[in-house]
């Protein structure tokens, strides 16, 4: 069951407060987050004087932590004294909890806040709480990160896998067309919907939505009617090569004419018996064709969710070096939906296992084998 958010105004007043939750949680569980968001209604005046919020958790729930950006947070309480214009809000408080063992359903947590020492308005948060034993979907700490790496940061429109267990009722896979539920599964990012490649019990492969927000989101994933939330970080860049396995990237090298190693015109560029399928090293002066996600603007934009019909370059030059010699990228972009393609020139280097690094990538240990 998804979290309800109750507001009450205690009195005509400019600012309100939302507090979202974690969706269904778990006796047991560490790191359930919680979002705390204060406002100026439209239409309002500029606020003034001191606004302090007090979060009160209810019985089963132990504070972690909380924080936000601009905000002094001590305890149960966050507080600042900046002035708030008309129809916007402050950066979002985000508070982390545990649950007690013995938690019972469901749980009702409140957060007031007051504006020059005098209350405002208050919120209500109502979550759901499971047994260890009973199926309920839980997403890992950290389980958002771009396919195939364990950055932190994932790019809006980028490839993202969310990690955890109960996420679905069995593996299904998308048709192409862009679904926003597969498999009785939907995922919300930062309140938009994003479209699902691959949902199984225990990984959700999706295209993140288009969004201009940088910072801490909510992920929640929605599956047989139970709701889980995590938080991820949404930055411009979230780089990660796709690769084979946890060493080697997938390249390939076209072969016009030829069916290649692969039998689709193409050799796959690995070292040999490295993979249940053939492979060979890369020479030296071959262009290796590479893959990715992650690797920021382009030009033009290309929107999530739709089919890429034309390669959009790379608004920012990527830098790749092999064996710690600069290589020549003759094009960087995206050439499918939220997938870069990356046309490498190999240097020359010595024969054998070369790292490969990139200059906006945070991966390491990846490395091509060169004849």
């Amino acid at each position: 069951m998804a979290p309800t958010t109750i507001r009450t105004a205690l009195q005509a007043a400019a600012i309100n407060v939302s507090f979202t939750g974690s969706g269904t949680l778990v006796q047991g569980q560490t790191g359930a987050t919680f979002t705390i968001t204060v406002g100026n209604r439209a239409g309002s005046s500029l606020t003034s004087g001191a606004v302090a919020v007090t979060v009160t958790l209810a019985a089963g729930l132990t504070p972690v932590s909380i924080s936000g950006a601009g905000w002094n947070c001590s305890g149960a309480t966050c507080s600042r004294s900046d002035p708030l214009p008309s129809g916007s809000s402050y950066p979002a408080i985000n508070l982390v909890a545990d649950v007690a063992s013995n938690a019972a359903s469901p749980l009702l947590s409140t957060a007031s806040v007051a504006l020059t020492r005098q209350a405002v308005a208050t919120a209500t948060v109502q979550t759901e709480v499971c047994a260890p034993d009973v199926a309920c979907p839980m997403i890992n700490p950290g389980g958002g990160v771009p396919v195939y790496s364990a950055s932190g940061t994932i790019q809006p429109g980028s490839w993202v896998s969310v990690y955890g267990t109960g996420l679905a009722a069995a593996e299904a896979l998308w048709d192409g067309s862009f679904l926003t539920s597969l498999g009785g599964v939907s995922v919300i990012i930062d309140s938009k919907p994003a479209y699902l490649w691959y949902v199984s019990p225990n990984q959700i492969n999706l295209q993140a939505p288009d969004d201009s927000v940088t910072g801490t989101v909510n992920i929640t994933v929605t599956t047989a009617g139970k709701s889980t939330s995590s938080l991820a970080n949404l930055g411009p860049y979230g780089p990660s090569f796709s690769l084979f396995n946890a060493r080697y990237p997938a390249a390939i090298v076209p072969t016009p004419g030829s069916p290649g190693n692969s039998g689709g015109g193409y050799d796959i560029i690995g070292p040999p018996a490295a993979f249940p399928f053939p492979s060979r090293p890369v020479k030296v002066g071959e262009t290796v064709v590479l893959y990715g996600v992650g690797f920021g603007p382009t030009s033009p934009v290309t929107p999530a969710g739709q089919i890429v019909t034309s390669p959009a370059p790379s608004v920012v030059q990527l830098q790749v070096s092999i064996g710690d010699v600069p290589a020549s990228v003759q094009f960087a972009g995206i050439t499918e939906a939220g997938l870069f393609q990356f046309n490498v020139m190999v240097p020359e280097v010595a024969s054998g296992l070369q790292a490969m690094v990139a200059n906006i990538s945070t991966q390491n240990n990846v490395y091509i084998t060169v004849q």
